[in-house]
């Protein structure tokens, strides 16, 4: 499991679960408020059809309390055949070598529920801005339930596929490479930049609450090659602060709780 937080894999599906019912029950009233849905393989989306101050009110919508960045459709909800479709759409996006940062930060952008599983929050992205020093991280992680979790968050720092994760093979000592390691200085800075007074006011703004507790991840890169798996895992054992993650990493987290979820007995 990529994340080691307050919530297991049993509580993690009792919370989706809880939510999909709830989208369910939402997406007859999405379009009222001004959005268009439509099912797409197993996957709930809707898109923004009218802007935020347009958006009407409802018992499960409130506009201009959405954080979340509408450039196209967002899934909101999704069935077992929807988690597959996800993965396969993930994993040809991986495999296209045109594939860099941006393009998927915004697929995560659109199918939230890949972060949010792998670190076991809410995915806010590029929302989080801080005054002293105008840092923005790619995402921050949030607390499902801030009152039940001591008020944590995770600071997330992307990379591209493409980015190298080792140094080359031709150093004796071979350690991480640049790309890495500018990532983990970013996560560290934002980490600092969490605690400055000046930004408080900005971060409860943005989370809801002043986080207590604070975690650092950052995705990069694919797997290593086989004879350089247990250097890299060495590697990231030594950066115990901030958890290191690849996209293969991502994508078989997916498919390891989509296959629990179909048989949560084996």
């Amino acid at each position: 499991m990529l994340h080691s937080g307050y919530a297991s894999p049993v509580t993690w599906t009792q919370i989706e679960k809880a939510i999909n019912r709830y989208h369910q029950k939402a997406l007859g009233e999405y379009e009222r408020v001004g959005f268009a849905v439509i099912g797409d393989h197993g996957l709930y989306r809707v898109k923004r059809a009218f802007h935020k101050k347009s958006s009407r009110e409802n018992e499960f919508y409130f506009g201009g309390k959405d954080k979340r960045r509408f450039h196209g459709y967002v899934t909101i909800g999704r069935d077992s055949q929807g988690v597959e479709y996800e993965a396969l759409l993930f994993e040809q996006l991986l495999n296209d070598p045109k594939t860099g940062e941006r393009e998927v930060h915004s697929f995560l952008e659109e199918h939230p529920d890949l972060l949010a599983e792998a670190m076991m929050g809410v995915p806010i992205s590029h929302h989080l801005q801080f005054p002293s020093n105008d840092q923005i991280p790619d995402f921050v992680i949030s607390s499902v339930l801030p009152r039940d979790s001591g008020d944590w968050v995770k600071l997330l720092e992307l990379k591209g596929p493409e980015a190298r994760i080792l140094a080359s093979s031709r150093y004796l000592h071979r350690g991480l490479a640049p790309a890495v390691t500018q990532a983990l200085a970013q996560v560290n800075d934002y980490n600092e930049s969490l605690r400055d007074p000046m930004n408080l006011k900005a971060v409860e703004k943005v989370l809801g609450y002043v986080p207590v507790s604070s975690e650092r991840a950052v995705v990069i890169g694919r797997n290593p090659p086989p004879p350089d798996k247990e250097l890299w895992e060495k590697r990231k054992a030594e950066q115990p602060s901030v958890k290191i993650v690849t996209y293969d990493e991502l994508l078989q987290e997916h498919q390891v709780r989509h296959a629990w979820r179909r048989n949560p007995y084996v």
